[in-house]
C-alpha cells in the first residue's frame, strides 16, 4: 500500500478515479448482497480481481490491489458513525475475501485495513 499512499501524498489525480472506479465496481458486486450465499459473495469478488489490477492501478497489478482491499472495507466507514448498521456487510465482504480464490496480496491488504478499521473487534 506504500506506493498507493505515496500517490495519494503527491496528490495524483488518477487516484481519485481509480477509487471511484473501485467504488462503482463494488456496487456491482454488492447489489444483490441479501439475496447471495457467502460462498456466491466469494466467487463473484474472486471473478472481478483482474478487473481491479487493470482499472483501478494503471495497469500496476499491486496498485490496483490496494485500491480493491480498502475500498473493500472503507465504503462501509464514516468517521461519524463507524460502521454503524453497515457493521455485518463490512464483516462479510472481509470474509468473504478471506474465503475466496483471491491472491494472497489481496487477502493480505484487506486484514490490513480491516485492523485499521478494527472491523475484526468491534
Amino acid at each position: 500500500m506504500h506506493r498507493t499512499l505515496e500517490r495519494l501524498i503527491k496528490g495524483d489525480s488518477t487516484l481519485e478515479t481509480h477509487v471511484r472506479i473501485a467504488l462503482q465496481k463494488w456496487n456491482e458486486i454488492l447489489k444483490d448482497i441479501d439475496k447471495i450465499s457467502d460462498e456466491e459473495l466469494a466467487k463473484s469478488i474472486d471473478s472481478e480481481q483482474v478487473c481491479f489490477e487493470t482499472k483501478c492501478g494503471n495497469d500496476i497489478k499491486d496498485e490496483g490491489q490496494d485500491i480493491m482491499a480498502f475500498t473493500a472495507i472503507a465504503q462501509f466507514y464514516s468517521c461519524s458513525d463507524g460502521f454503524g448498521e453497515r457493521l455485518e456487510v463490512a464483516r462479510r465482504v472481509y470474509n468473504a475475501i478471506q474465503n475466496s480464490q483471491c491472491s494472497c496480496e489481496i487477502k493480505w491488504d484487506v486484514k490490513e485495513v480491516a485492523e485499521v478499521y478494527d472491523l475484526l473487534t468491534e
